[in-house]
């Protein structure tokens, strides 16, 4: 069977409405037809059922963490939407937001097999290990985030760090290459690495053939950015402006998919456990959610076949450096 196309949600900080966003993006890509799960990663604040009409699940990933059930397939919950599937989160076990690294491993594994037309993970706020990888296994990883400047350095930060995050992960068997990924995540390195582009021109430098790599690798990392609860077009100037920064300081072009703006029904539709969509909601917020999923099914220059084979190729048995040293 064909693989389905992996989508993440993240963002550097939480309650910017990130698992809003994902809830409302899985039930309008069903409404268009297509087969959906969406997987609350967010193992330490899980809340996606929520949206999605679920007071207690039933079944939660903890479960598949405990060995309870084999596959993930044996979790999913059917939702009051047509051709969506949700695989919900939990809080109950202490330890489980920081699963151990070949559990995680595992677990990527597991959702890389479910057969859907798309699977939408929502991941955890922050940069961690755990969240930065869940990210960076997606075909497409989206950034949400709110018109604030605390919010908008974080959803930048979390951008670099899960760019950074992906090229130790392919690289690190690379040890000369690895090392010079891992210096220039540091603003202060010794090499005066301070931008991607630069880390391209220290990687000539080692070896032209690796660089070549690294740079085919970062030209196919796909990154959607939205901008979420935005009242007016002061806040909506601020989508193209992260672009334009990703642009200058990490070296890859992410697509502005939009801004959603701000609606008093979306609080409204989480008392009710809702989404916008799923009440046929027909204000503002509900038209740009509607516009952002029918965008982001569009693909951009065959990048979910060059994903999916760097997915192929990475090794996902053994640790990177930086992870063995500190997750052990």
């Amino acid at each position: 069977m064909p693989r389905s196309i992996i989508w993440a949600v993240g963002g550097g900080k939480g309650g910017v409405g990130k698992s809003m966003f994902a809830a409302n993006i899985a039930v309008g890509l069903a409404k268009f037809g297509k087969k959906v799960i969406v997987v609350d990663t967010d193992l330490g604040g899980a809340n996606l059922h929520s949206y999605l009409g679920i007071k207690t699940p039933k079944v939660t990933i903890n479960d598949f963490f405990l060995r309870k059930v084999s596959t993930l397939d044996e979790l999913l919950l059917e939702t009051s939407i047509d051709d969506l599937k949700i695989l919900p989160g939990s809080n109950e076990i202490v330890g489980m937001a920081n699963p151990r690294y070949f559990t995680k491993l595992k677990f990527m594994r597991h959702i890389q097999q479910l057969q859907a037309d798309y699977v939408l993970l929502d991941v955890g706020a922050g940069t961690s290990y755990n969240t930065l990888d869940l990210f960076s296994m997606a075909h497409t990883g989206i950034v949400v985030t709110i018109p604030e400047k605390p919010a908008i350095e974080s959803a930048y930060g979390f951008i670099k760090a899960s760019i950074y995050r992906k090229l130790l992960t392919v690289f690190q068997k690379d040890l000369k290459l690895h090392d010079l990924i891992d210096q220039a995540r540091n603003p202060t390195n010794d090499e005066g690495i301070k931008s991607v582009h630069e880390l391209l021109l220290k990687a000539k430098e080692i070896s032209p053939e690796s660089a070549a790599e690294l740079e085919s690798t970062i030209d196919a990392i796909d990154l959607r950015i939205v901008v979420n609860f935005v009242q007016n077009s002061h806040e909506e100037a601020i989508g193209p402006k992260m672009v334009e920064l990703v642009e200058r300081y990490l070296s890859i072009s992410p697509e502005y998919i939009g801004s959603i703006p701000f609606s008093g029904k979306v609080r409204e539709s989480l008392t009710k456990q809702t989404t916008l969509l799923m009440a046929d909601s027909e204000d503002e917020a509900s038209a740009a959610l509607v516009f952002a999923a029918r965008k982001l099914t569009v693909p951009r220059k065959s990048q979910v076949d060059s994903k999916a084979e760097e997915i192929e190729k990475e090794d996902l048995t053994e640790p990177s450096v930086a992870e063995s040293n500190s997750e052990k």
